[in-house]
């Protein structure tokens, strides 16, 4: 497995191994994040990190698709090493479908299943001058085109919905399965704080960090009692930071009521979702949105623009308003808060439907079908969907 490292990779790869599978995993990065864990982490499932040192201030790092073209390479280099000492692997994903698996593709030394996520080029910038404009879309050509390549050289496609289906290339679309990501079902009851709004997500313009720091204003203004906990990291680019835009206002208006952690635990995100009342997800695109599985499987309702994802991931569960109405999101927020406080929302109702579509048992039975019938596939064998 190729890509990024997050719950949801972990969550899998350790499905696998339980079912008897061994599992390595090549994270390509600037650097390894603090305490991060590496080597045989338990029997059977080991994880690398290609770290090449640089964190993205260089002037050639300032050319779109650098960092991401360089650090195929050394996935490339790694992976022939690595089958050279210990054979072939039977099977081969990427996690995501940018430039990081374009090289590997171009000269396929196994079978390869690539999960089609969110990629640079289906996301313009929202934001910014000229010149950031023009620097992005010489970065959706770069990357663009790697990520044509991984499609079309990959044996096999998975897709998270029928929605993202667009962003896939017709070439690509014949082995391209529909799979929803699936997510560890947590153990615990809800202890509602009561009034609290949570957004999970990067503070960027894709996650819709802009359009959240104005309804939240809306919000806070209309409802005195409600308190707005923000999750993710910070964006810093051309225009500066996201967080003091959009959120460093809000927070010396409401003080308090206004609490930005830039990074948790899994156990305190964990937490924060069992206490929160509602969770707001104001992404412009996501390929599946997982906020919506995690914080339905704790019976938090989510409240998101109309949007195809949203439609089809929230499905009954899901608390839609009319896309980018800032004003609208706001009393949708407030409507819900009381929905949540006086019961009309049925928390474990939402919980249960959840736990049907996405439980984390679900997917990894689905990824093991699909891995062998694509290593058959590739020993002559008939593909067949799982």
């Amino acid at each position: 497995m190729i890509g990024g490292i997050g719950r949801n990779t972990w969550d899998l790869a350790r499905g696998l191994v339980d079912r008897g599978h061994k599992v390595l995993v090549l994270v390509a990065c600037g650097h390894k994040p603090e305490g991060a864990e590496s080597g045989t982490v338990r029997d059977n499932l080991t994880v690398r990190w290609l770290e090449d040192g640089q964190n993205g201030t260089g002037l050639l790092e300032a050319l779109p698709g650098v960092s991401d073209l360089r650090r195929s390479l050394r996935v490339r280099r790694e992976l022939r090493r690595l089958q050279s000492r210990h054979g072939p692997f039977d099977v081969i994903e990427f996690a995501s479908w940018r430039a990081l698996g374009a090289m590997h593709s171009m000269a396929k030394v196994a079978p390869q299943l690539l999960r089609a996520t969110t990629g640079i080029a289906q996301v313009p910038r929202e934001e910014g001058g000229m010149a950031d404009r023009a620097r992005d879309q010489i970065g959706r050509w770069v990357l663009g085109a790697a990520e044509w390549v991984c499609l079309v050289r990959s044996d096999v496609v998975v897709a998270p919905t029928t929605a993202h289906l667009e962003h896939v290339p017709r070439q690509a679309r014949r082995a391209t399965h529909i799979m929803p990501f699936g997510v560890a079902v947590p153990t615990g009851t809800p202890r509602r704080a009561g009034d609290t709004v949570l957004f999970v997500g990067r503070l960027s313009g894709r996650k819709g960090f802009d359009l959240f720091a104005k309804s939240a204003d809306l919000l806070l203004a209309a409802r005195p009692t409600a308190r707005i906990v923000l999750v993710g990291h910070d964006l810093v680019d051309a225009n500066g930071s996201a967080w003091e835009r959009y959120g460093e206002p809000i927070k010396r208006r409401y003080g308090d009521r206004v609490d930005w952690r830039p990074e948790v635990t899994d156990a305190e995100l964990n937490e924060l979702y069992w206490t929160s009342d509602v969770c707001a997800m104001t992404s412009r695109y996501e390929s599946f949105g997982l906020v919506f599985a995690e914080a339905n499987l704790r019976g938090v309702p989510v409240v998101a623009w109309d949007t195809d994802f949203a439609r089809e991931v929230g499905g009954d569960a899901a608390v839609l308003v009319p896309r980018w109405d800032i004003q609208a999101y706001a009393e949708k927020l407030g409507d819900t808060l009381e929905a949540t406080t006086d019961g009309r929302i049925d928390g474990e109702a939402i919980r249960s439907l959840t736990r049907d579509l996405y439980g984390l048992d679900r997917w990894v039975e689905s990824t093991e079908a699909l891995y062998a019938s694509t290593a058959a596939a590739s020993r002559g064998e008939h593909l067949t969907k799982p």
